[in-house]
């Protein structure tokens, strides 16, 4: 499905619309195809022109089979851990941390596979594969940020 263009509406509050329109390009609405996926990528992109962006991601800490691990968020489903190959962007679905490389989801998506081919090729939810082509835009997928 080809997209011509997307309408985001932004508003200052969650209760008072300001009535701000913008018009993506078509390559760019086929990206981010809601209003959501707008929001995910622009408060992202506000942390990372702060200086010292990579001390602006949110740093999460949680308890996995009895031990506490610590992450970065940089997406809902994208996230770098130190311990978990050397701190690149990987995924993780649920409570599930895998190793699966964003750079390889995303260079997959590069090459034309599909994002649903993409996603059940490592067993994923196509939403966690689509935020991954999002995020590329914003990350370099072999940099550490653990």
């Amino acid at each position: 499905m080809s997209r011509t263009n997307a309408v985001v509406t932004a508003s200052l509050s969650a209760h008072e619309p300001v009535g701000l329109h913008v018009t993506l390009d078509p390559e760019l609405a086929a990206i981010f195809p809601d209003e959501r996926a707008v929001n995910e990528a622009l408060r992202t992109l506000a942390r990372l022109v702060q200086p010292n962006a990579a001390r602006a991601l949110e740093t999460v800490r949680e308890v996995v089979d009895g031990r506490e691990v610590e992450y970065k968020r940089l997406g809902q489903y994208v996230i770098a851990m130190h311990d978990l190959c050397g701190g690149l962007p990987v995924i993780k679905y649920g409570a599930q941390f895998t190793r699966i490389n964003a750079g390889v989801v995303a260079g997959m998506l590069e090459k034309g596979d599909t994002p649903q081919v993409v996603a059940e090729d490592f067993d994923l939810p196509v939403e966690a594969v689509l935020e991954v082509q999002r995020l590329a835009a914003v990350f370099d997928y072999d940099r550490s940020y653990a």
